[in-house]
């Protein structure tokens, strides 16, 4: 008899008996063990292990070993009695103990006992208390369906000690215990019975069948929500372990029909969740690769619990609106926030853009369900930019903030919503992740950063900016009385101001002064699971031991550009420093997006142009780079690339200016001017003397890292947000949001099916036009066939086929020759398209200009305030296509009207040019159709920029009647070019005051062919 206390044990000492039955798993009944001597408590008990029938020796020496030292006590069983019976054998030993029956390959820690005794003796009819592990069922933790190991980086004791701390005498009520680790009091245990050996001998379904008959003699079994055990994962299960599993369902279900309907119903109102919750929060304070392991467990769960069937209800969760839009800077932000706001539901309201205004569908979407929106308002009066007052809006706020009780609106755009949002009567918080809508143009940069924005200046802005968005519909004094309508609001609503950073709260108000005594907080965003882990360490560095950081300083200098490169993104400073930053240097584009792969077949540059961020620490990792080179011009709010870099400990060259209570020149960046000069001789003198790089990165690795759920806590704390128990939430707005999921998902399953039926119909469709064509190809070859035998050539050459087939015959016999089989080819047989048939075919039907135009704009996506210049054509050459590609770049750059249409292919251009194609493609400067749609483009074309040369237009030269036609120059010379860019100019500008029209009457013609409609006369245009 083995007792954990050293002292002598008195009768009025309650012990506990710890039952633990093995079976032939050495290694694992040692570590289980070992973790029971270790842990520390209060609790008196005595160690009881059954061998039943071990045939591996070394485990029976060793328990016999651990039996004459007493540490434990030995039972015995010469032939295999199975587990039900192994531990009624242990049960009827001390008759008046509580005992824990302990799988052997669990391992505990802590005062695991005590806080399971604890949960015990809480309540006199609690008959069963079970733990969380990592490898349950109902008592799973992170969540339901996990079976790996212990999750995140604490390990089990730190884990074990967390729970204890964070869920104190929390308990959960379960349907049936669960057998791995199960505490059984001795009043239940004789009020209820041993385990039943006769039917549930084998080893499953024991513990639900004793749980059910100690409920039905008024004891409940529990789930102690403050001890956290190990369970090693489940080997698979073999066809006969699966049959004893079935039959003994089966037997459950005969037994206690309904046991399934309630464990299903606890599995629905998933009441763990709660502890669960609890447990991830406090994890996620420990930051780093702890909070990183959590926010990969919560994007886990949905498409693990999606595969199992397990639809648990979610926890009424206080309800938060955010008010953003589509863009990547304000996307990343939110997602950051939602999978590290574990206390909160965050929802999202954003406008759905069309192509001339800004919003002209208002979606709610639940990112935990996925982007598809739970519900979509069509606004019967669009929103262009920022409205001042807008009914449909306001009433759609007010409605989502009652429905669904929302507690604060955050505002991380503006960008087609309405003021209105201030006056929904709950907190606000206005992130200002840019100048919008201040500033139209968002980041306060017209040719260089602004250092005032007057009407003057604002007009300037709206007429020459390329940056300046596809709101042109609205003009200076539209934005100047939005500016005063906001600055009113604000001051009436006084709600929080936050901003990422201190540059951008001070370009605010020296931009904006009446901004000035607004309500300002700066709150630094925070990096999500992606980065908050640090550096990457690749398998091959963990197994030698070597610093996965310093790069090989044998080899060439390696340089790392992260990020998209776009116009705004510093693209004209990287055409102008590449070449010579590659006679010395290798270079990864990371990320840089379509127009990079204009470099991939340079030697020593590495392109990878689309990536997912979650895959770019590995890829960092494995490259190796010395530096990171930042060469964004644009005066950002919060340097997302800055930081990541920061957060993987790589040193990083940054274009200046920079905010200076940020980054630290030679202590956390190295600052460049931008200057291509000055960008190259820092890089070379970096490349000369590498060891500042290595100081560097060793400071960079042991800064903290700040994370996600450091600005969620510092949002709360400006929000005085409380912390919240079960059942202070009302239920109303998650049964709400749970009904609209069930219809989403609904939704999904009737889409499906109605695709699945148009294919099958559209496959019968066609099988049945196939047969036609056949039974008409069948008619038609029979009517040849009796035509060619009635016909006069065939009766008089039949004694001539009659002689050739003869000599034929003979040839093969002489020859002994076997005939030849030929092959004959299958006739194919085509209908001609009809105009339904083809997308093409209904630019045909057009009979107006204004058609055509309303056409091109839709099909390409162009506004109808913009002014289409196209050119190109079959006959148009490369030199050309060069030529107006020039003139392109120019003039997009001094009107944000200017859309260039080209005609024809792009890719023969030279590596330069077509990089300069492509930058315009990104900027939607430029468009690109097919030779074959060169009518719909030059007939629904503003200006034509054409060569001399090009005189016989498709159609004939009544297609293009009326339309300003711009001679191209015949070579690229600067006067010539100059002129011509000119010319383009004067029309763009021109047009934006004349072209205020709508499209005639032929646009609803078009809206009804493109549903389908087929058109039976076509007119030329």
């Amino acid at each position: 008899m083995t007792f954990n206390a050293p002292d002598e044990v008195t009768d009025s000492v309650s012990i506990v008996d710890i039952i633990i039955s093995v079976r032939n798993n050495n290694a694992a009944a040692r570590r289980c063990l070992a973790s029971i001597y270790t842990s520390i408590g209060r609790a008196v008990y005595e160690i009881i292990v059954i061998d039943d029938a071990s045939d591996d020796p070394g485990l029976r020496r060793w328990l016999d070993t651990e039996a004459a030292a007493q540490r434990i006590t030995l039972i015995r069983n010469e032939i295999r009695r199975g587990y039900a019976a192994s531990v009624n054998s242990g049960l009827l030993l001390h008759p008046t103990r509580d005992v824990v029956l302990l799988d052997s390959d669990t391992e505990v820690a802590n005062n695991w006992l005590d806080r399971m005794l604890a949960c015990a003796n809480s309540a006199p009819d609690i008959g069963t208390v079970t733990p969380f592990s990592n490898n349950a069922e109902a008592c799973a933790y992170p969540f339901e369906g996990w079976i790996r190991g212990v999750p995140g980086d604490l390990g089990l004791t730190r884990l074990d000690a967390l729970f204890s701390e964070t869920n104190t005498g929390l308990k959960v009520e379960l349907a049936a215990a669960e057998g791995f680790c199960v505490l059984i009091t001795r009043d239940c245990l004789n009020r209820t019975g041993n385990f039943d050996t006769e039917r549930f001998g084998e080893g499953y379904g024991e513990d639900v069948d004793f749980s059910r008959r100690a409920a039905a003699v008024g004891f409940k079994s529990m789930l102690a929500a403050d001890v956290f055990i190990y369970r090693a994962a489940n080997v698979v299960i073999g066809p006969d372990k699966l049959d004893i599993i079935n039959k003994t369902n089966l037997l459950l279900s005969a037994l206690y029909p309904d046991f399934g309907a309630k464990a299903q119903r606890l599995s629905y109102l998933d009441a763990p969740g709660f502890a669960r919750a609890r447990i991830n929060a406090a994890r996620a304070t420990f930051g780093g690769g702890e909070f990183s392991a959590v926010m990969n467990e919560q994007d886990l769960q949905p498409r693990q619990l999606d595969e199992q069937k397990i639809v648990p209800r979610r926890p009424a969760l206080p309800v938060v609106l955010h008010i953003t839009h589509r863009r990547a800077g304000s996307v990343r932000w939110f997602k950051t926030y939602h999978s590290a706001d574990l206390s909160c539901r965050n929802l999202v309201l954003r406008g759905r853009p069309s192509r001339n205004e800004t919003t002209t569908e208002v979606d709610l979407i639940d990112l935990s369900m996925g982007l598809v929106p739970l519900m979509t308002w069509t606004l019967i009066k669009p929103i262009q930019g920022t409205a001042i007052e807008h009914a449909e809006y306001a009433n759609i706020i007010r409605w989502v903030c009652k429905a669904l009780s929302v507690r604060a609106i955050m505002i991380s755009s503006l960008v087609g919503a309405s003021l209105e949002v201030f006056d929904a009567g709950v907190p606000a918080v206005w992130i200002a992740h840019d100048l919008f809508p201040l500033c139209p143009a968002r980041h306060g940069v017209f040719r260089k950063e602004c250092k005032c924005c007057g009407k003057a200046e604002l007009t300037r802005c709206h007429n020459e900016n390329p940056q300046y968005p596809y709101w042109s519909q609205l003009q200076p004094t539209d934005w100047l009385a939005l500016r005063s309508a906001l600055k009113e609001r604000v001051a009436a609503t006084n709600p929080h101001l936050v901003a990422p950073g201190e540059r951008i709260r001070d370009r605010w108000i020296r931009l904006f002064p009446g901004f000035k005594n607004a309500n300002w907080t700066v709150i630094p965003n925070g990096l999500g699971a992606t980065y908050s882990r640090g550096p990457f360490v690749t398998e091959k560095a963990r197994r030698n031991r070597s610093d996965p950081l310093v790069p090989d300083d044998s080899g060439r200098f390696r340089v790392l550009v992260p990020g998209k490169l776009t116009r705004e993104k510093g693209l004209a400073l990287w055409q102008k420093l590449f070449d010579e930053l590659r006679s010395f240097a290798d270079i990864l584009l990371l990320g840089c997006g379509d127009y990079g792969r204009a470099y991939e077949n340079y030697p020593g540059v590495e392109v990878v142009a689309d990536i997912d961020i979650r895959s770019v620490p590995e890829r960092v990792a494995r490259w190796r780079p010395h530096c990171a080179l930042l060469i964004s011009e644009l005066p950002e709010s919060f340097d997302w690339t800055f930081s990541d870099m920061e957060a993987l400990a790589l040193p990083s060259v940054t274009v200046g200016p920079v905010d200076g209570r940020r980054i630290d020149d030679g202590w956390n960046a190295f600052v460049v001017d931008p200057d291509v000069d000055a960008i190259i001789n820092r890089l070379r003198a970096l490349d000369a003397s590498r060891e500042k790089l290595s100081v560097m990165a060793d400071i960079l690795r042991f800064n903290s890292v700040r994370t996600g759920w450091n600005m969620v806590l510092d949002y709360k704390d400006l929000m005085f947000w409380p912390d919240w128990e079960p059942g202070e939430v009302d239920e109303g707005p998650e049964a709400l949001l749970a009904s609209l999921g069930r219809r989403l998902k609904n939704q999904h399953e009737i889409t499906r099916l109605r695709n699945e039926l148009g294919v099958r119909e559209h496959e019968s469709r066609a099988r049945d036009d196939n047969q036609r064509r056949l039974e008409a190809m069948v008619l038609e070859l029979a009517a040849q066939h009796a035509s060619t035998l009635l016909s006069l050539s065939w009766r008089v050459g039949a004694p001539i086929r009659l002689l050739e087939r003869a000599l034929q015959r003979l040839w093969y016999k002489l020859a002994r020759r076997q005939p030849e089989r030929v092959r004959r080819a299958r006739p194919t047989f085509s209908m001609p398209l009809t105009a339904s048939d083809d997308a093409r075919a209904s630019v045909s039907t057009l009979r107006s200009r204004s058609a055509a135009r309303y056409w091109l704009c839709d099909a390409l996506g162009i506004p109808d305030t913009s002014v289409i210049v196209s050119g190109g054509g079959a006959q148009a050459d490369t030199s050309v296509l060069k030529r107006f590609l020039s003139i392109a770049a120019t003039v997009s750059c001094r009107s944000p009207r200017a859309c260039f249409v080209w005609c024809g292919p792009i890719q023969t251009l030279a590596l330069e040019d077509l990089a300069v194609a492509r930058a315009l493609r990104d900027s939607n400067d430029l468009f690109v159709v097919d030779t074959n749609q060169e009518n719909e483009a030059f007939s629904g074309a503003d200006v034509l920029l054409l060569p001399a040369t090009q005189g016989n237009l498709v159609g004939g030269p009544e297609s293009v009647a009326g339309i300003p036609r711009i001679e191209l120059p015949p070579e690229a010379d600067t006067l010539s070019m100059d002129a011509t860019v000119l010319c383009v100019l004067q029309y763009c500008n021109k047009g934006q005051h004349e072209r205020k029209d709508p499209p005639d009457e032929h646009a609803t013609e078009l809206a009804t062919e493109r549903a389908g409609v087929e058109r039976e006369e076509t007119v030329p245009l």
